[in-house]
Formats: structure tokens, sequence, C-alpha cells
């Protein structure tokens, strides 16, 4: 295709990707059911011949699946082969496709003169391709199409339903050449959302013609251009006023994020109505707008207009019109001006005072933070007529308040619920979650995107030896002011760790029974010692008793046992939440058939010197004895063993110990036929 570039003014560029950042690519995304749909544009002419030139690679990230974030992103690239925009020979071929078809086509392919090295010559040549960039640009977003062909457009039909995925778009280009570009969006098939239905656009008839007035600001990140309807019957037939889209090139309608739009014809003697569609950058059309109704108007009837909206420096708006001199008019003027105020462009609109015509002036003293205005006056004829809006934010630096009225809960399943107040703000975006297994440690967020609720479910995992999670929350407002975190919210998990299995100190056959002494706490929350037995008639393990309100030593006596007959025996302990320890050894004894007499050690101990180490020694060990076993536990610890000596040893010297700390012992001797005779009763000491 040959031929020379068409030239527009440098004001005609491309509405939604109005002025991108060099260096990036801007990136949309359209989720439907079964597949997600990207738009992009580059943000340079260096950048849009780039991609031209190599093509652009697209990079998928599965970062959730089924609302879980995954612990490793799972990498897809999607273009193999770079895309490209057509060659020269197939846009020959769809030469007949739509003119914006063309218009790209031209903006790629045509002519431009080459200039001298004059300074205007050279002006000239990159007027031209900054020229071609926006055409590029403009035909992309006018015809989804020209899009596809330029390269700008991407279809993933490879999507799952639950997932949601970080699309990555980089310009494909050598390194050395040129600096790749890089857009990221971040959506997934479930995300898929009707269009929004625009406002209803206003209505103003000044000297007998009609003009429509929408904003464009509030929805620019979702329509590239416009269509406006008319009917005689807002329940009748609408037509199109433009055979072509509107779009917004005006630098002053992109300024104020408005759309001006004059009407050929007049309601002098009828009703007409008037409503808006928008058209995405994927070519699809919004639901229709409410209709505005144009009442039959004079030529000659004064609309106010607010000329400059201002705050000032205590926080108030001060607003400034012009007004036409009633004295200058056939029919007498409206003797007032209203002003109104609405949060909420197009509706909710409250009167917030009254001026005589003659001001041309009004402070509104108690803004809110966003605030349309409008003034309205009455014809001769009792009509009332406003004038356009006009939209003024003041600056929103104030954060929300942390979140409060925190709780939670975690159930059997790893599945916590938090619940807390809602926050009293009403531009509150919504809230991030902030966990950490310590209440010293680093928070770390979980979130992916605000909560917009006051509900919040997490997945956590219970076989681990930490007994807690906690939470701290952050409210986040529409202005991105972020609140301080929360207070801490410590959640309980479920126990399901078994406690260890007790230590058996002793076993002895003795005339009243079999007497076992053994470790009844091996953890905090035990709340009893399950004792199994076999021997005699009880051919299998059977449980005989269960004890609660364990000490630390415990000493119980079979007094069921019959003498001469042996006994094995083994313990389980049960903490409060049911789980149950394994076993502990097996320890085998006969009742004896009369008295015994069961030797039993006495066990002393010291400081030692400077606190740094604690001193023991015992007495009154049988002779048999092989070793002597020492139990030790520090502050509210269970005993466990903890070190042995030979059996002729009657001291002990522990280094391993911490000045201000309790320590407990208790020694057990050991005979050489290897039985475990009775213990020592505790002796306490604190450095």
């Amino acid at each position: 295709m040959k031929g020379r570039l068409l030239f527009i003014f440098c004001g005609f560029v491309n509405l939604l990707w109005a002025q991108p950042k060099e260096g990036t690519i801007h990136v949309l995304a359209r989720a439907y059911k079964d597949s997600i749909c990207l738009r992009w544009a580059p943000g340079s002419y260096e950048g849009w011949l780039a991609g031209n030139r190599y093509g652009y690679r697209i990079i998928r990230y599965t970062l959730i699946r089924n609302g879980k974030i995954l612990s490793e992103p799972e990498s897809t690239l999607l273009t193999p082969e770079p895309l490209l925009p057509y060659p020269l020979s197939e846009w020959e071929q769809r030469a007949g496709e739509g003119k914006y078809a063309s218009i790209a086509a031209q903006a790629l392919y045509g002519v431009i003169n080459t200039p001298t090295a004059g300074i205007k010559d050279i002006r000239q040549k990159t007027e031209e391709q900054e020229q071609r960039y926006s055409l590029a640009l403009l035909a992309a977003d006018m015809s989804p199409a020209a899009a596809r062909a330029l390269a700008l457009y991407y279809t993933d039909h490879t999507v799952q339903k639950g997932e949601k995925y970080l699309y990555r778009i980089v310009a494909a280009s050598a390194p050395a050449e040129f600096a790749a570009d890089t857009g990221f969006i971040f959506t997934g098939p479930d995300e898929m959302l009707p269009l929004p239905r625009p406002p209803a656009p206003e209505i103003l008839c000044e000297r007998g013609r009609i003009i429509l007035h929408w904003n464009t600001s509030l929805l620019q990140h979702v329509f590239t251009s416009w269509l406006a309807e008319r009917s005689a019957d807002s329940t009748g037939l609408y037509q199109n006023l433009t055979e072509e889209p509107i779009v917004s090139f005006s630098a002053n309608d992109r300024e104020t994020g408005t759309i001006l739009f004059p009407d050929t014809l007049s309601p002098d003697t009828g009703n007409l109505f008037y409503r808006i569609r928008g058209i995405n950058a994927f070519g699809e059309i919004s639901p229709p707008s409410e209709p505005a109704k144009a009442i039959p108007c004079g030529r000659d009837l004064p609309v106010p207009f607010i000329s400059s909206a201002s705050t000032t420096n205590d926080g108030r708006v001060l607003l400034s019109w012009t007004n036409q001199n009633p004295a200058q008019r056939n029919h007498s003027g409206p003797n007032e001006i209203k002003i109104w105020r609405s949060a909420v462009e197009g509706r909710n609109y409250t009167c917030i005072g009254k001026v005589s015509l003659s001001d041309t002036s009004f402070t509104d003293n108690e803004p809110e933070e966003t605030n349309y205005y409008k003034l309205s006056v009455k014809t001769p004829s009792g009509e009332t007529r406003f004038s356009l809006p006009v939209l003024v934010q003041l600056a929103d630096t104030v954060p929300p308040s942390p979140p409060s009225g925190i709780t939670g809960t975690a159930d059997t399943s790893g599945i916590v619920t938090l619940t807390w107040k809602k926050n009293p703000e009403p531009d509150l975006y919504g809230y991030r979650i902030y966990r950490g297994n310590s209440p010293e440690e680093e928070f770390s967020q979980i979130t992916v995107t605000p909560v917009t609720g006051t509900v919040f479910y997490d997945s956590i995992s219970l076989n681990n030896l930490t007994r807690k999670v906690y939470y701290r929350l952050m409210a986040v407002d529409k202005r991105q002011n972020y609140s301080a975190l929360s207070e801490i919210f410590e959640v309980a998990k479920p126990d399901k760790i078994p406690p260890p299995p007790p230590a058996v100190y002793a076993v002895s056959g003795e005339e009243k029974g079999i007497v076992l002494s053994f470790c009844g706490r091996t953890a905090d929350d035990i709340k009893e010692a399950r004792i199994y037995r076999t021997g005699g008639k009880d051919s299998c393990l059977r449980m005989v008793t269960a004890l609660k309100e364990l000490p630390d030593t415990v000493v119980w006596t079979d007094t069921s046992a019959i003498p001469g007959v042996l006994y094995s025996y083994c313990i389980r302990l049960a903490d409060s939440s049911g789980n149950l320890s394994s076993a502990s050894e097996e320890v085998t004894m006969a009742r004896s058939f009369g008295k015994t007499s069961a030797t039993k050690p006495t066990i002393k101990g010291k400081k030692g010197a400077g606190k740094r180490s604690v001193e023991l020694s015992w007495n009154n060990v049988r002779s048999d004895t092989r070793k002597v076993v020492i139990y030790r536990a520090e502050g509210e610890e269970a005993l466990r063993s903890y070190a042995s000596v030979a059996g002729n040893v009657t001291r002990f010297t522990d280094n391993q110990v911490s000045a201000g700390r309790k320590y407990r012992y208790v020694i057990q001797p050991v005979s050489n036929d290897g039985k475990h005779l009775a213990p020592s009763d505790p002796v306490d000491i604190t450095l």
C-alpha cells in the first residue's frame, strides 16, 4: 500500500491511553467465561516502532488458584513467536474492512518524504512520526480488528475458572538497540463484569440550541468513545446523532473530563429525549444511560455559568460565576440564584444556599470531600434551568482509624474466621490483613487486594508446634491513605499434636500390689493418664484405670494384681484436646507374696559458687545399683531424663543452669538386672 500519510492535528490523540508514560506499556483486560482479551498501547513513538519491528511477547503468571495463593507462580509463555503487525500484503487484502483499518495501515506503511537537514524539515518529520503513532492508537481504540492487525490485541483461550493471572507484555526488542517497554495487568475469568451504565447526560438549552454535556472522567478507564442518541419519545426508537462514535479531541474536554455535544435540532415545539452509551477498547457497547428530557425553550433564556471553583486554606470552597444582565432581555429575569451540591454526579443534589441575581460568588463553609456544584434560576415561565456541574475535591491526607472489634476462631480443619467492626469513614476502600506466628515478629500481608467486607477466612497449618496465630488489620480509604495497624489479635489453634509419652521411673512388686512410678506431666495441658495391662486373665492389653489431676510424679498401685503372676504395663497420656500420646516403654513385674521393704533414696541440693551451678548429693541407695538416673525440670516444665552416673557415685554438679531460674531434681536407681527402683522425692533449687 503506497500513498502519503494523512496528517491531522496533534490534539487528535487516543482518549483512553491519554499520555501514557514512556518506557511502559499501558494494558487493559476484559474477562469472559472462557477467555481473557488483552489490549495494550506503547507509551512512546519509539516504543511503538520497537513493537512493530520486533513484536510483543506475552507471559502469563498464575498466582491464585481456587482462592489460594500459589507458593510458586506458574509461568506460561503465550506467544512463542512474537506478535507482529500484519505485513503489507495482508493489509492490501483487507483494504475494504473499514476506515480504521485503512488509517492503521496508513500509519504503518504510508510514505513520508525524507527531509533535508534543515531545522524546519526535522521538526516536520518529528511531527509526522508522532502523528503516525497517534493515528495507530486511535484506530486501535475505535476498532478491535485494527488493534489485532496492529499487534495490540490478544485473546487468551487457555484460562481456567478459579484462577487469577498476572499478564506481562513486553516488546521483544534486542537489548542493545532498545530498552524494552513492559506492561502488567492482573485479572482472571471470574472477574467477568457487565459494562457499567453511564450517568444520564445534562441538557443545556441556550438560545434555542440544545447542548448535551456528560462527564467522561468517571468512566475514562472503561470507555474510549461514546454514542449519543435522540428520541421524540423516551420509550420509543432512539437514533444515533452521529455516524461515528464521539471521541474527545478537545484539550479542554480532556482537561475537564467532560464532553459538550450540540444537537442540530431545537425543541421549540416538543420534548426530546437524549441518552448516551459508552464503547470500550474491545468494541463492546454499554447499556444506555437513563434518558434526559429537553423541554421546549425560548431563544433567549438566561443560564448561569460557574466560571471558577477553588478551595481556601481553611477548607472552604469558593464558587464564582457569570450571569446575564436582566435589563438586556425583553422579559423580566429571575430574582435569585440557588446553589446545589451533591457527592455523586447527576443525582441527589441538595440546595445549600440562595443568593440574589446580582451576586456572582458563593462560599461553601462545610464542603464534603467530593462535591458536585451547580446553579439554578427560574425563567419567567416558571421553568428551572441549571448550570453545568463543576467538580471540587478537597485534598484528603487524613488516614482512616485503625480497625477495631476484631474477633476470630480456628476450627479443626485449620480455617480461621476473622470478623471486625466496620470503620466509620464514608470513603473507606477496604482492609488489608496481616498475619504472624509471634506477636514480636514482623507481620506479613496475606491479602492480595483489600477486603471490602468485615469477614475474612484464612487457612493455617495445624501440624506444627506453635499454639497460636496472630493477626493485625489495616484500613485503606479511596485516596490510598492507610491507617495504623490494629491491635494484635491472637487466635488459639485447635490442638492436634499429641503429648510426649511418659517416662516410667520405677516398678516394684510388693505385698500390697504392683507399684508404678512415672512422669505425669509431659505437657502443660495433660488431663489424664491411662494405664494398660496384660497378663494373668488379660491376654491382650486393656485399660485398667484412668488417673486425673496428675502431679509431676505419679505413684500408682495395682491392687488387683494376683501374687506371683507376671504383668506387663504401659501408660498413655491424654491432653485437654483429647490427643493421646504414644505408649510408654513396657515394664513387667509380679506382685509379692509377702512383705517387701522398698529402699527409697534421699536427695539434697544446694546452690553452687556464684549461683552458676547446682550441687546434688544423695544416699540410701541399694548396693546392687548399677546406675543412678537424674531427672530435671526447669521452671514449670515436666521432669525429663537429664543425666546418669555410676551406681557407686553419690554426687552430681549441674553447670547448665541460669541465675534467677527454678530447677527440680529427682534421682532413680537402676539395679544390676535392669529394674527401675523407687525414685527419690523431688528437691527444688532456685538460683
